[in-house]
């Protein structure tokens, strides 16, 4: 499994699909999914928005937070209601 874990973008960029293209490009060329993608907390109110866009039922997050059951290995865990925010 990978981990994305940050995506900066000049405020010029921000707003028209720069990020969403960048993730895309970055799960095909690492051969994942919106399902196999995991996500490092905590996330600005325009990475939950991008977060949402691209895994809108849920998605997992990367980092050291104990799994919510033995099926998820560390450091990964399944999220499925909103992420927190910072």
């Amino acid at each position: 499994m990978w981990a994305l874990c940050h995506i900066w973008l000049m405020p010029f960029l921000r707003g028209v699909g720069v990020a969403q293209d960048f993730v895309h490009e970055a799960m095909k060329g690492f051969g994942q999914t919106p399902e196999t993608l995991a996500w490092l907390p905590p996330f600005t109110h325009g990475g939950y928005g991008l977060l949402r866009r691209v895994t809108p039922r849920q998605f997992w997050t990367a980092g050291n937070d104990t799994p919510l059951n033995d099926s998820y290995h560390p450091p990964y865990r399944m999220e499925s209601g909103p992420p927190q925010r910072t």
